[in-house]
């Protein structure tokens, strides 16, 4: 007859596998909109026997399984998303949480199964925005690109990473993130900088092949500068994501009304005045799309402009399609 020490390791044992499949499924977004060319890769060793057939991509040294994401696909541990020049995507996870993916984007979320570790997410090149709930289970999230790693806690960001040079730019839209350099064996531990609601940061790329001196040289300072509208409305832009006209799913209209709830009690807690706005005359906002429209509006006019002696954005810039086009901002200058 077992012991009941047996019982005890066998219950604890039961336990923890409860507690890493309630963590694992914490950690699982699901697609609900999505534009154009949107790709999903998975890793062929979790792939079922109906998907043995799809084609396959190498990406970043690893071989996935392919093909084109659709709503309601779930976004599970190590897969990687990727847009094409026209396409967008949306995922949010069961606490309301949720990244907006910008055309010509690729990142990949992953974590340790066996831990209660916070998840990462990768941003290999393009550009994202998240809304990650104070508190939350993505409080301590880590985003990285191929320059630098940011710490969040509750906040909406937005976050640009250059495939052809390595560099990138972190633009906090509510709240505040953690930026550092990624370490590099010339320089000192890198030391994080803070930036604020309506401030950017941009962290140039890593120095190419080895370094030529063997002392360790002074780090490149991280520089914060306030957001300029032309950005403001390049990041509005590619947040926006349409419904679409079709039916949608009870799961996808439940997950899209709880990351409307998750952001607008954060709003309430953090930003009052923005909160105020957003419920003025009992019309409080029912998309995700009405609420960052408005946070980046409430930052738009207090920001400067970017290029002195040039027609300045007005604040109906942010409403029009046509527009974004002019002042779509891609890093380049």
């Amino acid at each position: 007859m077992p012991s009941k020490r047996c019982h005890l390791v066998g219950l604890l044992i039961s336990v923890t596998a409860l507690a890493n499949v309630a963590l694992a499924a914490e950690q699982v977004a699901v697609l609900t909109r999505a534009e154009g060319d949107v790709k999903l890769f998975v890793d062929p060793a979790t792939v079922t026997a109906d998907q043995k057939a799809l084609p396959h991509a190498t990406f970043e040294g690893a071989t996935y399984s392919v093909r084109t994401a659709k709503v309601g696909d779930r976004l599970q541990r190590n897969n990687v998303i990727q847009t094409g020049p026209a396409g967008k995507a949306r995922f949010i996870y069961r606490n309301g949480d949720q990244i907006t993916v910008a055309p010509g984007s690729a990142f990949r979320v992953t974590w340790d199964a066996k831990k209660e570790d916070k998840p990462i997410l990768e941003l290999f090149s393009g550009k994202i925005r998240t809304l990650i709930q104070s508190e939350g289970p993505r409080t301590g999230l880590k985003v990285t690109t191929k320059s630098a790693v940011m710490g969040v806690r509750g906040t909406d960001f937005h976050v640009a990473a250059w495939s052809k040079t390595g560099g990138s730019e972190l633009s906090v839209l509510r709240g505040k993130v953690q930026v550092a350099r990624l370490p590099d064996q010339a320089q000192p531990a890198p030391k994080a900088v803070e930036v604020s609601s309506g401030f950017s940061a941009v962290i140039k790329a890593p120095p190419s092949g080895p370094s030529q001196t063997t002392a360790k040289a002074a780090p490149e300072r991280i520089d914060v500068q306030q957001t300029p509208r032309e950005q403001l409305v390049g990041i509005q832009r590619a947040s926006k994501i349409d419904k679409g006209t079709g039916p949608v799913e009870a799961a996808i209209a439940t997950l899209e009304k709880q990351a409307v709830t998750t952001v607008m009690q954060d709003i309430k807690k953090e930003d009052p005045g923005l909160y105020k706005t957003l419920v003025a005359q009992g019309a409080a906002p029912t998309d995700t799309d009405d609420i960052q429209a408005k946070t980046v509006k409430k930052l738009f006019l207090a920001a400067p402009s970017r290029k002195p002696g040039v027609a300045k954005p007005q604040e109906s810039d942010l409403d029009s399609g046509d527009i974004y086009d002019k002042y779509q901002w891609d890093g380049a200058d």
